[in-house]
């Protein structure tokens, strides 16, 4: 499962394997749950069987990185790729040499922007590769929160983990989700505009603040 994608943050999409569990509410109405489950025959929940995609899928990230320097000559930037739309990287369920394979690609292919999505924030510093550092300069590590309860418990573990650069991924947004002071920032009414709280900014939060947040509202049902 790699593809052109026409979501609007990302150019393209890979799955280096399909499957993986509802974590919490932001599970609910999954749609990857569904594509997975009844179009493309793949168990999921626990103990489900995670089913790794096939050598082309993977070959076809290689074509996006020979190709990368025509994309950005006509884009204005790199290619940026979401993974995983169809899964987690890191699901707990999920070989760590699957895992190994999938960041060495990501290692392999320096002129795509490798944007992770994870709701497992939890289990990344015991799954990242052993050369990560800091993290790699083409990843960005982005993280589910979608109410407030999930952005003061996970933010925090987002800011203690080593990344070159973080994201939020705010959807589905299922109430209002206050993020100033995980951003080090306060409203000051009498400027009507948002300032920084300065030194606080930097508190337990590595080596940066969130670089992106990505927002999208429920469909009803």
């Amino acid at each position: 499962m790699a593809e052109n994608s026409g979501i609007s943050w990302t150019d393209h999409t890979f799955n280096p394997w399909l499957g993986c569990t509802n974590v919490g509410p932001g599970c609910d109405h999954c749609y990857a749950e569904k594509l997975v489950t009844t179009r493309l025959g793949v168990g999921w929940g626990p103990g489900a069987p995670r089913r790794r995609t096939k050598p082309g899928n993977w070959a076809k990230v290689r074509k996006w990185h020979r190709e990368a320097d025509a994309f950005k000559a006509q884009h204005g930037h790199y290619p940026r790729v979401f993974a995983a739309s169809l899964a987690d990287i890191f699901d707990n369920e999920v070989d760590q040499a699957w895992r190994d394979d999938f960041f060495a690609l990501v290692k392999e292919t320096p002129k795509l922007q490798w944007l992770i999505v994870t709701k497992r924030i939890g289990n990344v510093k015991k799954m990242l590769p052993a050369d990560w550092g800091t993290g790699y300069s083409n990843v960005v590590l982005i993280i589910t929160v979608v109410n407030q309860a999930e952005a003061d418990r996970d933010i925090p573990k987002l800011f203690e983990t080593p990344a070159q650069r973080r994201g939020l991924s705010v959807e589905p947004m299922l109430g209002p989700v206050d993020l100033c002071e995980h951003l080090g920032m306060w409203w000051n009414s009498t400027m009507g505009a948002f300032e920084s709280v300065g030194a606080r900014m930097n508190t337990g939060r590595g080596n940066g603040g969130i670089d992106w947040v990505i927002t999208g509202g429920r469909a009803p049902s």
